[in-house]
């Protein structure tokens, strides 16, 4: 076992730990909430915090997923073929920007060769970031580009898009949205589920390269 393999996943299991020490926190002040207008105003606060520590801690995964490619002098095409799509990102926008012109095209295509053997120092991780909106989709899309069967999440579609992620937005953007259903307890619990099966499968990557 490396040093940057246990260091990348000691740095995972921290941020878990710490982020569902704090999910729990939350939970425990909505439940005792002395009136019902402060229950109702800790409700929105712990709807909006369980949101962000599902995204804060996707993007540490990544974060720590990167790291540790980047310290083990991983070339990009050997961990995925799809996550050259964030090292051709400059090289997307130039064709943009010209049009996609046929000399942009040759130009494209002179510069691929160089790019098949990269590594991550220049790899644009806002490919596989949340990029403030974790929905169901955009975590899909970002571990079929790591090459991470996300086929567990299937069934938690319509509560990671409707309550996740669709309660935070609207409480963010001031719409004033009835959290009669809110179940705290179950609400918490399927938070921790979606970020333990996160840590889980970048986890099983980095023991998949790393081996």
């Amino acid at each position: 076992m490396t040093n940057e393999f246990s260091a990348a996943i000691s740095s995972i299991d921290y941020s878990r730990f710490t982020r569902a020490k704090e999910i729990s926190t939350l939970s425990t002040e909505c439940a005792l909430a002395s009136s019902d207008a402060g229950r109702k105003s800790l409700e929105r606060a712990f709807v909006v915090g369980c949101y962000a520590h599902w995204e804060g801690f996707f993007s540490d995964c990544v974060s720590e997923f990167l790291k540790y490619l980047r310290n083990t002098d991983r070339k990009v095409s050997e961990i995925s073929w799809l996550l050259l799509v964030g090292r051709l990102a400059p090289e997307f926008q130039s064709l943009f920007d010209r049009r996609n012109s046929r000399e942009a095209q040759k130009l494209f295509v002179e510069r691929l060769k160089g790019h098949l053997s990269s590594g991550f120092d220049e790899f644009d991780s806002k490919c596989i970031s949340p990029s403030s909106n974790l929905d169901y989709k955009r975590l899909v899309y970002s571990f079929d580009l790591i090459g991470i069967d996300a086929s567990f999440f299937a069934v938690k579609r319509n509560i990671i898009d409707r309550q996740i992620v669709g309660w935070r937005h609207a409480v963010a953007h001031g719409n004033l949205i009835d959290l009669d259903e809110l179940d705290l307890e179950q609400h918490k619990k399927t938070t921790l589920e979606l970020m333990g099966a996160c840590s889980d499968r970048f986890i099983e990557k980095i023991y998949e390269i790393n081996y």
